[in-house]
């Protein structure tokens, strides 16, 4: 018995540790997101697209950035933290990008409102709750996703939905009144494909992280069949969901405003992660109802910091639009 309660707590502590190394790497994920971010959109205001590529430093770098993080970072936080818990730490992309934006490190500086420093305030919150109460797994690599009606449905809705996207902005009569570019249900649109791809490359990533840590590991893959179709799928999945995700993602900030285009793309990336994380790997399977409230109510604060920063986003821009019409009625 002894020996046993010895194991336990080994099994627990190695846990915790993972956590903690997960989330630290989540964070850092986030950071380089933001700056990656911030630097594409440097790119279009600085009208780089008319220069050669090997000009477009900007643009290099914050496609450098997000390569690097999706590549190294993200193989090994999807392979040792939850996809519930990654999902909300989107969240924390918004808090840098408001960070950098008011230190004015890569874009010109702009001071956040009361509106928006209360909405950072709340996503932090929010995240504190979901990273303590959220599903600790066990420690393992992440498990053979569920191949369930419901997960099949998210799967093929999302991609079905991004491809459709795709399909109409690369076609020659995509201009109308209500798909203009840079208008907000186009930028909502694009955000929302955008997402769709990022939760196909995030499965495919967790998958991928789960086949390389059992090889390490020299574990079997469970049923062989069904596994080698499933890290087959993910590999042939993951190059070319993750090129549209950052395609459609530049053209979301190009065409809009960042404070409006990141908050919408980590919302609908955060909800579809959740999503995938219950209906395909089952992360919720047996958790402690204490536990999952407080997560929940984790996942609800941020989604509301989220929202108070898009409303504190649009704020000085409805004024800015309200006054541009008082101006030329009375001209």
């Amino acid at each position: 018995d002894a020996h046993h309660l010895d194991t336990v707590r080994s099994q627990t502590d190695m846990v915790t540790d993972q956590h903690t190394l997960g989330i630290c790497l989540i964070m850092l994920g986030c950071l380089m997101s933001a700056a990656g971010m911030l630097f594409m959109k440097q790119s279009s205001v600085a009208y780089e697209h008319t220069l050669k590529p090997w000009q477009r430093w900007r643009f290099g770098i914050g496609l450098l950035l997000l390569v690097v993080n999706a590549a190294a970072v993200d193989v090994v936080v999807y392979g040792i933290v939850p996809l519930s818990i990654i999902a909300p730490f989107a969240g924390m992309t918004i808090v840098f990008t408001t960070l950098l934006s008011a230190a004015g490190v890569i874009t010109e500086r702009q001071l956040p409102s009361r509106r928006g420093a209360a909405g950072t305030l709340l996503v932090v919150a929010g995240l504190a709750c979901v990273s303590s109460f959220g599903p600790r797994g066990d420690g393992r690599a992440a498990s053979d996703p569920s191949l369930s009606p419901a997960a099949l449905s998210l799967v093929c809705a999302a991609l079905s939905f991004g491809s459709a996207w795709l399909a109409l902005r690369c076609g020659s009569a995509f201009e109308s009144r209500i798909w203009r570019r840079g208008s907000a249900a186009t930028t909502l649109c694009t955000a929302l494909a955008s997402a769709c791809f990022g939760m196909a490359t995030n499965v495919a990533m967790k998958r991928v992280s789960a086949l390389a840590s059992e090889c390490v590991a020299d574990r079997s893959l469970g049923p062989a069949r069904e596994a080698d179709a499933l890290a087959l799928a993910a590999l042939l999945v993951l190059p070319v969901a993750a090129p549209l995700q950052l395609w459609l993602l530049n053209s979301a900030l190009a065409e809009a405003r960042t404070a409006f285009a990141v908050p919408a793309y980590q919302s609908a990336l955060i909800g579809l992660n959740l999503a995938a994380a219950g209906l395909l790997f089952g992360e919720y399977d047996g958790a402690d109802a204490r536990d999952l409230s407080f997560f929940g109510g984790g996942v609800l604060c941020a989604a509301a910091g989220l929202a108070t920063l898009v409303a504190a986003s649009l704020i000085p821009h409805r004024r800015l639009a309200a006054a541009t019409t008082t101006l030329a009625a009375a001209a």
